[in-house]
């Protein structure tokens, strides 16, 4: 577990599930996932019971948490150890909980993990072009626009633009020296199976 300030990460865990569901239930959460259909709960409920029971080394999924209550949830993935890299995504599931800060220091969390616990060097991100306040959360947390995947997918009847967004391992750390030191970290088996 860490936590900076007000905000926490920790391990995903099964009661994280029917929470997450109910995040699906609205179209505008499902909309800036780029989803456009509530997915089918049966699947939606294995997918990530069979992470969090069997794990995997390149994707790290924590729930984010403000005054013990789950409010989101960030991961790390596509985890390369050789070439010491990763994406991070995030969500937070219900609007009245979206910018108010806890997806920026949840963020910041994240990439401490990924920096400075993995020792990774790069991280990305893959942000849908209609998703403004993902873009913005990006450049406000020190991520850096490298371009843009044309077409790459295709949602809601067209073909959708994603922008590339990455951060260094030394921007990280150098724009968030002060802040790291105080970030509470809890042990509590964190990682997967590395």
């Amino acid at each position: 577990m860490f936590k900076l300030n007000e905000v926490k990460i920790r391990k995903l865990l099964i009661s994280d599930i029917d929470i997450m569901y109910s995040w699906e239930e609205c179209e505008t959460f499902r909309y800036l996932c780029g989803s456009a259909q509530l997915p089918n709960y049966e699947l939606y409920y294995k997918r990530f019971e069979n992470y969090i029971r069997y794990g995997k080394e390149t994707l790290f999924l924590f729930a984010i948490e403000v005054n013990n209550q789950v409010i989101g949830r960030v991961e790390l993935g596509r985890v390369d150890y050789t070439n010491k890299s990763g994406a991070v995504g995030i969500v937070i599931g219900k609007e009245n909980d979206r910018n108010s800060g806890y997806g920026t220091k949840a963020l910041m969390l994240i990439l401490n993990y990924a920096f400075n616990e993995l020792n990774l060097n790069r991280v990305f991100s893959e942000v849908y072009c209609f998703n403004i306040a993902s873009q913005n959360l990006m450049e406000r947390v020190g991520f850096f626009l490298e371009g843009t995947m044309r077409q790459n997918e295709y949602h809601f009847g067209k073909y959708t633009d994603m922008f590339l967004f990455s951060i260094l391992s030394n921007e990280y750390n150098s724009r968030y020296e002060n802040i790291i030191n105080d970030i509470v970290y809890e042990n509590n088996n964190l990682t997967n199976s590395r």
